[in-house]
């Protein structure tokens, strides 16, 4: 907990944490179009310092903003690191091979080589029936 002059209790964490809540749910509130072009901004401005923040808005508003959109968004900046998280939240529910590669090459290029091994053991065994 830090204070500002004055002595007034300010938690930053939180602050920071209601910011990234209210932005998230803000992106929900635009047509798909707008909140693609407001999350292209967020990464041309700053890719690592938005991209928390980007693949939240995209996980909690996917079914608006389309899956296939947000990942070009992502390969747009070439951020295996987006795809990698925002993927990894659709893989149980998905059978879609192209998803699975490219959650599978976000961890590969992000260094994840747990989840590669363990992925392309699991996608195989699917594959197989």
């Amino acid at each position: 907990m830090s204070q500002m002059e004055g002595g007034c209790p300010i938690d930053y964490n939180t602050i920071a944490d209601l910011f990234l809540q209210s932005l998230v749910e803000f992106f929900g509130t635009l047509s798909r179009e707008w909140a693609l072009e407001c999350m292209k901004n967020l990464l041309l401005v700053n890719l690592r310092g938005n991209l928390q923040i980007t693949v939240q808005a995209a996980n909690e508003n996917s079914e608006q903003l389309g899956i296939d959109a947000c990942i070009r968004l992502f390969q747009q900046f070439k951020s295996y690191e987006g795809l990698y998280f925002f993927l990894g939240s659709y893989l149980s529910s998905r059978l879609d091979p192209d998803i699975h590669f490219k959650y599978i090459e976000g961890a590969a290029k992000t260094g994840q080589i747990k989840d590669v091994k363990h992925r392309s053991l699991l996608w195989s065994n699917v594959r197989r029936g």
